[in-house]
């Protein structure tokens, strides 16, 4: 499986169709466990695009927990997801151990000081030299920002 979108995956966790259900807009919470599970499933994954599923802190938490398990990741795509300071500071964590990552778009969360530091430190990192993003760190008065830049 070289792609995976939510619909796709719940019905893959289902064992059901092809056809993407939708998941209510208050299951966040419980969409990390299944996204655990199915990361889990799918060792050689290496597209992950979860734009615009309400992930939240919860989410991205999850998603953090498991991409060091993910050898063969090259995009993922968290656009849009509601993510705070707690989850982009997880993520920007496991963001050096996943090698093969390549692709990161994460614009159209909320970034505060705390997140901006957090990416800033790990975007730097020679692990992540090669990775091509949509943020781009830059710090006025002392204080981390990100900017929207084009892949």
């Amino acid at each position: 499986m070289r792609s995976l979108a939510r619909g796709m995956a719940v019905a893959a966790l289902r064992g059901g169709s092809q056809r993407p259900a939708q998941a209510p807009a208050s299951s966040s919470s419980d969409f990390g466990p299944t996204l655990e599970r199915l990361v889990s499933l799918c060792p050689r994954l290496q597209r992950l695009n979860l734009a615009s599923n309400a992930l939240g802190n919860d989410g991205a938490l999850a998603l953090a927990r498991c991409l060091p398990a993910c050898a063969c990741l090259q995009e993922l795509d968290l656009r849009g997801n509601g993510i705070g300071d707690v989850g982009l500071a997880a993520l920007a964590g496991a963001l050096p151990l996943v090698h093969t990552l390549e692709v990161l778009t994460i614009w159209g969360n909320h970034f505060g000081p705390g997140a901006c530091r957090a990416l800033a430190e790990a975007l730097a990192q020679p692990a992540l030299a090669r990775l091509r993003t949509d943020v781009r760190p830059y710090v006025v008065d002392g204080e981390h920002c990100l900017a929207l830049q084009e892949v």
